[in-house]
């Protein structure tokens, strides 16, 4: 049983390590598209009120960014070990 346990740190460490590699990246594409989104969903309720479909996708694309930033850090806290902290801006 302390073998299967050792494993399963093993690979939760990797896992974590793996993660938080890939944040960077991570953010800096959804955290892109967010903005851009909110940008164009500006745009698009300033000058075409009257174009719903694409307002739509914009505000669903800029939602769905932020959450998936949210999620990513959540899932690094979770896999993290012990006191493991995010600092987002120094």
């Amino acid at each position: 049983m302390l073998f299967v346990r050792c494993l399963l740190e093993i690979a939760k460490f990797a896992v974590f390590t793996s993660l938080l590699f890939c944040r960077p990246f991570v953010r800096i594409i959804f955290g892109v598209t967010a903005k851009v989104s909110l940008v164009c969903l500006l745009f698009i309720v300033a000058f075409e009120r009257s174009q719903t479909t694409p307002m739509l996708a914009f505000l669903y694309a800029g939602l769905g960014s932020t959450a998936a930033l949210w999620l990513y850090d959540e899932l690094l806290t979770l896999v993290g070990p012990d006191g493991f902290q995010i600092v987002t801006s120094v």
